[in-house]
């Protein structure tokens, strides 16, 4: 089977929105989750080293459109993308890389990479209700459960107790990263009431680009700060690896999941983040990091586990 065939056999089951096809989606969650979780202190990295936060960005989505632009144009895959696919296409461009980009990247110059995960990827806070009051989703008894232990391990790994109030970049820094979680949750609903008809593969060049547009004006109104080797490379890994198949593995969980499911598998972002940046970059990784992960990856596995088993 080759790479279009593929791409139109997906394109098949998402139109259909089942759900019965847990164990694959669950696959392109933890897709998703690794390289989003890896990412951060990617970012960090790169940010500490110099490079402005912004322009990292756009740079890393801009180079996100230009490799899948190229490798579709190669395989024959680009093409003009259909009416059904726009709202899919402004979901993802504006909203899940564009908006959550800018804010959760204006938050990491504030902030140290676990916690911005943390923050930017708690995305049941909004899910909860956005998938009862606009999807119609039924939740399960277990499924709030899940979402209390979630809830629970990003309390305690964000231990808002230890901020200091009276710091103004960690609290603006916090509902930057919050709302970016929002923008994300909204994606989520977006596409899981409007998934795209045309296969993923074909809707990531416009996505990105979009995303590379509505950056672009606020890249250059930021000083672009200084750019080395290691931020460069890490610019690369992140526009050429993490950035396209984050974002594919995101949209193809997203629209075979339960919102509220998809969303709680998220919050294992941080655990991956978390455990990078204190291997890496050296971050702190403390008892409450700790029991944190532990809560979230059990609500997470309750979450699978009945969606599983029943609607």
């Amino acid at each position: 089977m080759n790479l279009d065939q593929r791409a139109d056999e997906e394109t098949s089951n998402l139109s259909q929105g089942s759900d019965v096809a847990i164990g694959p989606a669950a696959g392109y969650l933890l897709g998703a989750v690794l390289l989003l979780g890896v990412g951060w202190p990617i970012s960090r990295f790169a940010v500490a080293q110099g490079a402005s936060s912004i322009w990292l960005a756009w740079g890393r989505t801009s180079l996100s459109c230009v490799l899948t632009t190229i490798v579709l144009s190669h395989f024959r895959l680009l093409g003009m993308p259909k009416r059904s696919d726009l709202p899919a296409i402004a979901a993802l461009g504006c909203l899940q890389i564009a908006a959550y980009f800018l804010l959760s990247y204006t938050a990491l110059a504030w902030m140290p990479a676990g916690r911005t995960a943390i923050l930017s990827n708690a995305t049941t806070i909004w899910i909860a209700p956005l998938s009862i009051v606009v999807l119609k989703e039924p939740v399960s008894r277990w499924r709030w459960v899940g979402v209390a232990f979630g809830l629970l391990g990003v309390l305690i790994m964000a231990a808002p107790w230890g901020v200091q109030r009276s710091s103004q970049p960690v609290i603006v820094g916090t509902l930057y990263l919050l709302s970016a979680a929002l923008v994300w949750a909204l994606a989520i609903v977006l596409l899981r009431r409007s998934p795209p008809i045309s296969s993923v593969i074909r809707l990531l060049p416009w996505s990105f680009g979009i995303a590379s547009a509505i950056m672009l004006p606020f890249a250059l109104s930021a000083d672009m700060g200084i750019w080395t080797e290691g931020a460069v490379i890490s610019l690369f890994i992140l526009g050429g690896v993490v950035g396209p198949f984050s974002v594919y593995c995101a949209i193809q969980a997203q629209s075979r999941l339960p919102a509220l499911v998809s969303g709680m598998g998220m919050l294992c972002c941080p655990v991956v983040g978390i455990a990078v940046a204190s291997l890496w970059l050296g971050e702190k990784l403390s008892y409450d990091i700790l029991f944190g992960a532990m809560f979230i990856i059990i609500g997470s596995a309750i979450g699978f586990i009945r969606a599983q088993a029943s609607p």
